[in-house]
């Protein structure tokens, strides 16, 4: 069958962007909690581990009446309020290293006009300043603690990213996919000589890597980072599945070109909504009425390091099983290696512009 890779590539192009959500819904079985973000930090030394914390619900704002409202920590140093806390079924707060994360429901939290933490660590305990609570209803805050000054200040951390839009993750996929197609495509030119691959074929099978590796090296080994929903660490699995179940159908098309009759064809065709229906179906099943939040997980610095190796190694695999007997796994390797170095640091300076 004539252009069999192209339509292969076309096919499997529009199978991962249907089940590939535009956003992870959290659709819910009753009204949204509020989140709120604490970040901890001292302007002179390293962020702070915090031991313990209070948070405390005010009156006044001299919080003469300081009421203890939900606690994370060793809390057994004087200064910590010794009264169990009054509401802990809807309050949830966790805490790893320097931050940590409220969830309440919103018309319990403004019972308590003002709000304060009473913080440990270096063994001394700091009460801060006191502030108004949130002025919205089910909304994310973001608040960074100053521990450096005699009085934690609370203000608005401004570098705080609730997950990524899908706007810019669509950029990301658009100019990794670019990048690697474009130096797939020098480095053709480049080795003209010794490498004696169709430019088409080669440009195809790149496109094809990358649209299976982009999804699980953004979306599914992040989902395992600190601080992230517990829908969407599940979508993300299911996720990784799909594209494990499409690379295996890819590879046996790719060596069984012109085997496959056309009713074969037709059978992958229908199986497209067919999946992505499912996807959605089971989406919604992890994601209704779940607010959880793991609040530990991996760093983001390891996050990116397992991203960027797995594109590698599965972009360099996949390649060289595609072209087995032409190209060897040591040139795959060091193609997929370059490809994916150009990309990120492309894309590292490109968004740090913006």
């Amino acid at each position: 069958m004539k252009n069999k890779t192209g339509r292969i590539i076309v096919f499997w192009f529009i199978c991962l962007n249907l089940v590939i959500p535009t956003s992870i819904a959290l659709a819910n079985s009753g009204p949204p909690p509020t989140d709120i973000y604490f970040r901890f930090f001292s302007a002179d030394k390293e962020a702070p581990k915090v031991e313990g914390v209070q948070f405390v619900g005010c009156y006044e704002r001299s919080c003469t009446s300081p009421v203890n409202l939900v606690q994370y920590g060793k809390l057994n140093s004087p200064g910590f309020l010794s009264t169990t806390p009054a509401e802990s079924e809807h309050w949830h707060f966790d805490c790893t290293a320097s931050r940590c994360l409220l969830q309440v429901l919103s018309y319990e939290l403004k019972h308590y006009p003002y709000l304060r933490l009473i913080t440990s660590y270096d063994e001394k305990v700091q009460f801060s300043e006191v502030v108004q609570v949130p002025d919205c209803d089910y909304c994310t805050v973001a608040w960074k603690v100053n521990l450096g000054e005699p009085v934690p200040l609370i203000t608005e951390d401004e570098e705080f990213k609730s997950g990524g839009s899908m706007i810019n993750f669509l950029l990301t996929y658009s100019l990794t996919i670019t990048v690697e197609i474009l130096v797939a495509f020098l480095l053709l030119r480049f080795f003209h000589k010794s490498i004696s691959l169709p430019t088409k074929k080669v440009l195809l099978s790149v496109l094809l890597v990358n649209l299976l590796s982009y999804p699980v090296s953004w979306l599914v080994i992040p989902s395992f980072g600190q601080f992230q929903a517990d829908s969407y660490r599940k979508t993300s699995l299911l996720l990784a599945g799909i594209v494990a179940a499409i690379t295996v159908i890819s590879i046996i098309v790719q060596k069984n070109r012109g085997k496959i009759k056309k009713w074969g064809y037709i059978s992958l065709g229908i199986s497209v909504p067919i999946c992505a229906i499912m996807f959605l179906i089971v989406s919604l099943m992890v994601s209704y009425g779940n607010r959880s939040v793991h609040i530990n997980g991996l760093p983001w610095g390891i996050v990116v390091l397992l991203a960027e190796i797995f594109a590698v190694v599965f972009e360099s695999s996949i390649l060289s099983l595609l072209f087995k007997g032409e190209v060897k796994y040591k040139k795959a390797l060091l193609f997929s290696l370059i490809a994916n170095s150009a990309s990120f640091l492309l894309g590292f300076d490109l968004f740090n512009m913006i």
